[in-house]
């Protein structure tokens, strides 16, 4: 009982020393949990600083003027994160002479596609594009007409194509051409029995769930649905009721997220929107119209749409142009943007009256669009520059109807997408001299696309190949056009050593020890006395003239025939032809 007694009191003595020993160090010295949350503190830090790294430049400020602009604060980038506006960073898409009036973003997101009043169509690939943000292709596939709307098929990779021709053109992935629309005959008075439009058209967009169809709007008065397998037969016309006789044009429209209601905005500043899934009527004037060409003799198969479900009678003023009009993503609202300054909201149930109007936002040019954030709580819209402010992207919330964001842009502000996939915002901009496409995002809520190609340097281009004047050297020419070497190759000419005389090899038996530089041939001709040695510094002349009197005693070897007949040689004598 004494022993364990003893070694309890040795077991408490000895934890109470170490007891007094931990009050002398640091807390954590020790703690396997302490070390373990200290590591994995590190970590987590190191993890949120490699969040925050910021790909690309940050969004510079730009547009005519930067007096009086104050620098974005870190109260105000709060506020956009708060947001969720992918407008931290901003890069641009290169390579139009004029404003840019156009822009399609595939389904995907890789390729874009831009056009601009230049008649071009550029197409960019994320994949394959270097920070120069340089277009790999160029396009014109209308001619001489500027290009005024470019669409990829929601469901593939077909892009449509609509300049101020009366046609429109279907493009592939790659560029090359599937056709284009059919059109009408100018001298019909009625639009609905030719099959295809006879003026400028305006805009065009695809169905959202049928990749068969596609809507176009055209200055004639008329919108039409064309199906891309056959692009020389209509499937639908569809007119306007208008308020007196006269023609008055669509300068745009959309179709419903349901894909069976279609909106379009007439120049008299009306909004009408049509029931394309309902039944319609086929085409009963056939027999009423002259026919001049092939096509009003055969029978008219496609249909017509007459009688508008809504009609908002003085949505705009008269003589302005209804440069866009969107349907909100959930279908219950009608946003209409006019060169009037305007942009209102409208209950597409009960059109009468506006839900909000917003003023003083410049439109000098009649594409000027607007478009929805993927989740339809923002719309965003573009203005353009005047004498008083810069081209500026204005975001506008759809909850409040209030003004939330406003971004200067180079030049005039038209086109404007948000993909949904990226999360990235393109602007279409520029002024008559030069256009680009600005593309906004954030290195935290935007994925890929331009991403991809901001950080990534252009290859290093190879010195191209020169070649060299040959020079041509003449050593044998007259002295008159006689060339000198330059200098370095006479240099290395005096500097090689002059090679030794060959040695006499007439006494040489062996073939192999002769000395290089000779031939078989000729040692075994010089052993059998058939070459004589010659002296080089010899004149031949006089060793020919010397041998002349030896040749003259011998028997001749050519004329011995001769020498019994004809023992002297007689000569032609000079006559005066030959002098």
């Amino acid at each position: 009982g004494v022993v364990v007694g003893r070694m309890a009191s040795d077991d408490e003595a000895e934890m109470e020393a170490m007891r007094r020993l931990r009050a002398q160090l640091p807390m954590a010295f020790g703690d396997e949990r302490g070390e373990e949350k200290k590591g994995s503190t590190g970590v987590q830090r190191k993890k949120e600083e490699k969040k925050n790294i910021r790909v690309g430049p940050p969004r510079p400020t730009v547009g005519p003027s930067t007096e009086g602009v104050e620098e974005e604060s870190p109260e105000s980038s709060q506020d956009t994160k708060q947001l969720g506006l992918p407008i931290s960073s901003e890069t641009s898409l290169v390579g139009h002479r004029k404003i840019v009036s156009a822009v399609a973003v595939d389904r995907a997101g890789a390729r874009v596609a831009t056009g601009g009043r230049d008649c071009q169509v550029l197409l960019y690939d994320f994949g394959g594009m270097n920070n120069n943000m340089t277009p790999f292709r160029h396009l014109q596939p209308c001619g001489a007409h500027p290009v005024r709307f470019l669409e990829y098929e929601p469901h593939g990779d077909t892009l449509l194509v609509i300049s101020g021709a009366p046609t429109a053109a279907l493009l592939a992935r790659d560029g090359t051409e599937l056709g284009q629309t059919a059109r009408g005959d100018m001298y019909v008075r009625d639009l609905k029995n030719t099959r295809g439009h006879i003026m400028a058209l305006t805009e065009g967009h695809w169905h959202p769930s049928d990749k068969n169809t596609f809507v176009t709007s055209s200055e004639d008065g008329t919108l039409r649905l064309w199906d891309p397998e056959l692009l020389q037969k209509q499937k639908m016309v569809i007119k306007p009721t208008l308020v007196r006789p006269g023609r008055v044009g669509a300068s745009t429209c959309c179709f419903h997220p349901n894909g069976r209601l279609v909106a379009a905005g007439l120049t008299d500043g009306s909004i009408q929107v049509w029931d394309v899934g309902a039944k319609t009527g086929q085409s009963a004037a056939v027999g009423l119209v002259a026919p001049p060409k092939e096509q009003m003799v055969s029978k008219q198969d496609w249909k017509y749409v007459l009688q508008p479900k809504r009609v908002v009678r003085g949505a705009h003023q008269e003589r302005e142009t209804i440069s866009c009009v969107r349907i909100t993503p959930d279908g219950n609202q009608i946003v209409s943007r006019c060169t009037d300054q305007t942009l209102k909201v409208w209950d597409i149930r009960n059109p009468g009256k506006p839900l909000a109007d917003f003023s003083g936002l410049p439109a000098t040019y009649e594409q000027t669009e607007l478009c929805f954030s993927p989740d339809g709580q923002y719309i965003l819209t573009c203005t353009s520059a005047d004498e008083s402010s810069a081209g500026s992207l204005v975001f506008f919330n759809r909850q409040t109807m209030q003004l939330v964001k406003t971004l200067r842009m180079p030049g005039h502000a038209v086109r404007v997408q948000w993909h949904p996939q990226l999360n990235q915002i393109f602007v279409g901009c520029g002024s008559k001299d030069e256009g680009s496409t600005q593309i906004l995002y954030d290195n935290n809520l935007s994925v890929r696309g331009a991403l991809l190609a901001v950080n990534r340097k252009a290859r290093k281009v190879a010195d191209a190949y020169v070649e060299e004047r040959p020079v041509i050297y003449t050593p044998h020419a007259l002295p008159l056009f006689r060339e000198e070497p330059p200098l370095k190759r006479r240099k290395d000419k005096e500097s090689v050593s002059m090679p030794q005389q060959p040695t006499d090899t007439s006494t040489v038996k062996d073939p192999r020890s002769m000395p290089q530089g000779k031939l078989l041939t000729q040692y075994l001709l010089k052993q059998r006395g058939m070459v004589k040695q010659t002296d080089p510094s010899e004149d031949p002349r006089n060793v020919l003239l010397a041998r002349q009197e030896e040749i003259d005693r011998s028997e001749p070897t050519y004329t011995k025939a001769y020498s019994k007949t004809q023992p002297n040689p007689v000569f032609a004598g000079s006559s005066d032809e030959d002098d």
